[in-house]
């Protein structure tokens, strides 16, 4: 009968430290994932940022490019 309590009362506490792990794992999870959320949303600001100014800089450069070629005309033209 000692036996069988000694049996009981390990496997009561192996199964109460198996909940607090368990426990401790999904807080864990639901931590992570805000986590991951938050940098999913800092990385996607980022990248909307990096397409604005690429598509900006790609305007520039074909408006400094067109000046380029009009000055070029112009010097051909009228300095020769």
């Amino acid at each position: 009968m000692n036996m069988d309590n000694n049996i009981q009362r390990s496997l009561g506490r192996i199964e109460g430290e198996l909940k607090t792990l368990s426990s401790s794992i999904r807080d864990k999870n639901i931590l992570f994932e805000s986590r991951f959320e938050l940098l999913d949303k800092k990385v996607n600001v980022f990248e909307s940022f990096k397409d604005n100014f690429q598509g900006r800089m790609t305007i520039i450069g074909g408006i400094a490019g067109v000046l380029g070629a009009l000055i070029t005309i112009f010097m051909d033209k009228y300095i020769r």
